[in-house]
């Protein structure tokens, strides 16, 4: 799976076997049904191997999970057609932190009474894996609006967590007491998904655009922290620089902003110039 310049190292699983029409029956029947992937910790990766890629048959919310889960490569290939199906022999397989993850733009076709609750995909995910204590399982979204999310509100059904019955869904196993801020899954998804790499010149050589880096940064992060980080690299005056797209574009105004807002999180570089940032109310007379 690519992601950006980098490449993250997933496991395949096989090809649907005979009892595929059968798994695929099963999944149409089933009142609720949750793709899930289970972090493998001795690779620090995300595990797409038969075992660890499933299928969790869930009731709705009113109800227990259903204790029993079957592999997601024989399933998606006979579920209804609007559900995406896992290729493994696909020339483009499914890009987990590709732009189109963070907003399938699709709504779920199971409505909130249909909806397993949080606590029951919980349940059902240690079941599957073998986890002892539901309290060890840890769910993170991978793909949907909650992409790269820990989900933690038992007491909610999927749909009101913002989870529909197309994402996928990682189970790690906790082992320790750090809980789910130190989540290798999350920091994984961050890493591909989250963080800008950016090249930046010196100002007093604007040609060499790419000079130094790339350094990397969370897209979340503003302009003014990118910029304090470029000037301790530069060992320049923070106050007497200025931040722009290209060396010919608009100075960043407002440099509280996150990269995310202004377009850098999408680009490979950012020109650094000589003089303060303008003002809001303030333009360069030329």
């Amino acid at each position: 799976v690519s992601a950006g310049a980098a490449a993250v190292l997933l496991e395949p699983c096989g090809g649907a076997g005979e009892d595929g029409a059968a798994a695929g029956e099963e999944v149409a029947a089933a009142g609720a049904a949750c793709i899930v992937c289970r972090w493998d910790a001795s690779r620090c990766r995300i595990s797409l191997d038969r075992g660890d890629l499933r299928v969790l048959h869930l009731q709705s919310s009113d109800g227990a999970p259903i204790a029993q889960a079957s592999p997601l490569a024989a399933a998606a290939q006979n579920a209804e057609s609007d559900t995406p199906a896992f290729d493994p022999y696909s020339e483009d397989p499914p890009d987990l932190f590709g732009a189109e993850a963070g907003d399938s733009g699709k709504v779920s076709s199971a409505g909130p009474a249909s909806s397993p609750l949080l606590a029951a995909v919980r349940a059902a995910a240690a079941a599957a894996f073998g986890i002892s204590g539901v309290a060890r399982v840890a769910l993170v979204a991978l793909t949907g609006t909650q992409a790269g999310r820990a989900l933690v509100d038992d007491h909610l059904t999927l749909s009101a967590c913002g989870v529909n019955d197309r994402d996928i869904i990682c189970v790690e196993e906790l082992t320790d007491d750090r809980g789910v801020d130190c989540l290798a899954s999350v920091r994984l998804y961050d890493e591909k998904r989250n963080t800008a790499r950016l090249s930046f010149n010196h100002p007093d050589r604007p040609q060499f655009t790419e000079e130094f880096g790339p350094v990397s940064i969370s897209k979340d992060a503003t302009v003014a922290d990118l910029k304090a980080m470029l000037a301790g690299i530069l060992e320049l005056d923070l106050a007497k620089l200025h931040l722009c797209r290209h060396q010919t574009s608009p100075q960043f105004k407002e440099e509280s902003a996150t990269l995310r807002q202004v377009g850098l999180g999408e680009l490979c570089s950012v020109f650094v110039g000589h003089g303060r940032p303008l003002g809001p109310n303030e333009i360069v007379a030329r």
